[in-house]
């Protein structure tokens, strides 16, 4: 790929040729994972289901049968469920699941481009959480409009739970890595169909009940504030670990002999 354009202008000197400056590398490879995701209906179409269709149905479930709900919810434990969804959503949507199996057989182009492995699937992972807490943005506010939530309380989730977001969305893309689905021919194939999306969940979700788990043993033991900041804390080590271990894989998979 080259980033450069060159132009040429009359002036003093005639044929005189100006070369702009390279446009940004990671811009111009966020905006090809938004083209290969909107090139084909079935892809635009599920991954907006499963972006916005949930909290619209939570919505208009519950703002009618909000008053006769039996036990009033603690906000502490609406503030953690909206964590936890927030952080469960790049397994819930498959989209950082089916990365690397959307692009079919034409993988081969991000064979051939210089651009490193690493730097390939770091904005996978970067436009798959971009896309998510779009998402996620949605369900905050209706979660705020139905329980009063204040800002603050939205503002701690939505923090929380994006770091815990990317970490989820690492181990997806490295799932993908190691089975990718790359001789489609039915774009359904590609997300849907596709055992990567399974395997994903399964994995998210057993790595995201064991924080669920440590965190519900220590919610009668520790104060609201310290269990958010060690949730944070282990989050940000769960998603180095995630991603040192995408960065490792990335080389055997970009490399590898067709």
């Amino acid at each position: 790929l080259e980033f450069r354009r060159v132009l040429f202008r009359s002036g003093k000197k005639e044929g005189q040729v100006v070369v702009a400056g390279p446009r940004g590398t990671f811009f111009a490879l966020l905006w090809r994972e938004t083209a290969l995701f909107l090139r084909n209906p079935v892809f635009l179409t599920n991954g907006l289901l499963n972006l916005f269709f949930p909290p619209v149905i939570v919505f208009f479930l519950l703002r009618s049968n909000l008053n006769t709900l039996p036990v009033t919810i603690p906000l502490f434990y609406l503030e953690l469920i909206a964590i936890g969804y927030l952080a469960a959503l790049p397994v819930l949507t498959v989209l950082p699941a089916t990365s690397i199996s959307r692009e079919g057989k034409q993988f081969w182009l991000s064979r051939l481009i210089p651009i490193s492995p690493q730097v390939q699937v770091l904005a996978k992972l970067l436009w798959s959480c971009i896309a998510t807490l779009l998402g996620g943005l949605l369900s905050l506010v209706v979660l705020g409009f139905l329980f009063k939530l204040s800002f603050m309380t939205l503002a701690r989730a939505l923090v929380i739970g994006f770091v815990g977001s990317i970490g989820v969305g690492a181990l997806s893309i490295l799932i993908d890595s190691l089975w990718p689905n790359l001789q489609w021919t039915d774009p359904q194939k590609a997300m849907k169909g596709n055992l990567t999306g399974l395997y994903a969940m399964l994995a998210g979700g057993l790595y995201l009940a064991g924080i669920a788990l440590l965190t519900a043993k220590l919610i009668e033991l520790w104060s609201p504030g310290a269990i958010l900041a060690l949730l944070l804390l282990i989050f940000l080590v769960g998603d180095l670990i995630f991603w040192w271990l995408l960065a490792r894989r990335a080389p055997m998979l970009y490399w590898q002999e067709n």
